[in-house]
């Protein structure tokens, strides 16, 4: 899932460490400095299914 806002991505993290769950790869940034670049966090659902969210700082790269 890809966030429109910032604010609703962070809010997110905040549930997830709040309701300590199961994350596979912790929040990090790709792409550094280029117009690609991204925050990026994957979860694990109750059935073992990776579920990655991220947030784009250039909104045009949402796709």
């Amino acid at each position: 899932m890809t966030f429109r806002s910032r604010t609703d991505f962070d809010a997110l993290l905040r549930l997830v460490d709040l309701r300590k769950v199961p994350v596979f790869q912790e929040v990090r940034t790709r792409f550094g400095g280029t117009v690609e670049e991204h925050r990026a966090f994957v979860l694990i659902d109750p059935t073992g299914n990776l579920l990655e969210f991220k947030h784009y700082v250039d909104p045009r790269m949402m796709y």
